[in-house]
């Protein structure tokens, strides 16, 4: 049988992992987004007798592996890199700041950048709920060009047009701008997570801006997260 004390045998130098918090008697959902159609599945008789390693299917809305979960095991499989990393929020460069939302389980359509605002993992397969954009009413900008926190001076924008999701209960919304580091301009997202409950996402169409991360509590009551991240790369020169 697997356990820590023969996996620290085989792995002396350790091992670089996350521990799977969503199982259950016969499934695994990964913590990250899973690229590849299947995943290589390290256990015992892997780790004893040199046994080929497993190759399990991944379901790609899902996320998740099927197999037992009684024994301890390592899932190996690719997944998309972070793309943003928390920061403060700057002063803005654009004269237009666009707001998308999206709670898909498709990287192409949201997925990687939801995952990497707010570590969580899309599994929505419901296509009108892939990168949904709103109309920004009110730039809610203070003296200085960044973004407001002040009542009646925030970024608001027509209602996310999120319809409830077909899996899973979370998504996000972020506000889209220009920002400049060292002559460099990057992209500054000052994002919300949601939380779909009382048949509605809870959200008040509003942006709040913090310096990398905070907690509100949205319509329906529940705690969510906001944040402030750049790009991880520079998009141009200043």
């Amino acid at each position: 049988m697997t356990t820590p004390a023969s996996l620290a045998q085989s792995f002396p130098h350790g091992i670089a992992g996350l521990l799977a918090s969503n199982t259950t008697a016969d499934s695994v959902r990964f913590n990250q987004k899973c690229l590849s159609a299947t995943a290589s599945i390290i256990n015992e008789a892997t780790l004893s007798s040199g046994a080929p390693i497993t190759q399990l299917t991944v379901d790609d809305i899902s996320n998740q592996i099927s197999t037992s979960t009684n024994t301890l095991f390592l899932c190996c499989y690719e997944s998309p890199a972070a793309m943003t990393k928390m920061a403060d929020n700057f002063a803005i460069e654009s004269h237009r700041v666009h707001v998308v939302s999206s709670t898909t389980h498709d990287v192409h359509y949201g997925n990687r950048l939801m995952t990497s605002l707010t570590n969580q993992v899309g599994l929505d397969p419901n296509r009108s709920n892939y990168a949904v954009y709103s109309m920004v009413h009110t730039m809610g900008i203070d003296a200085n060009w960044k973004t407001s926190n002040i009542q009646g001076r925030q970024i608001d924008h027509s209602p996310i047009k999120l319809a409830p999701p077909a899996n899973g209960d979370f998504g996000f919304k972020s506000a889209v701008s220009f920002i400049k580091k060292n002559e460099l301009f990057y992209l500054q997202f000052n994002a919300i997570s949601l939380k779909y409950s009382s048949n509605n996402w809870g959200d008040n169409s509003l942006i709040y801006t913090v310096n990398g991360e905070a907690k509100i509590t949205d319509t329906n009551g529940n705690e969510v997260d906001v944040v402030c991240h750049h790009s991880l790369f520079p998009i141009g020169v200043g």
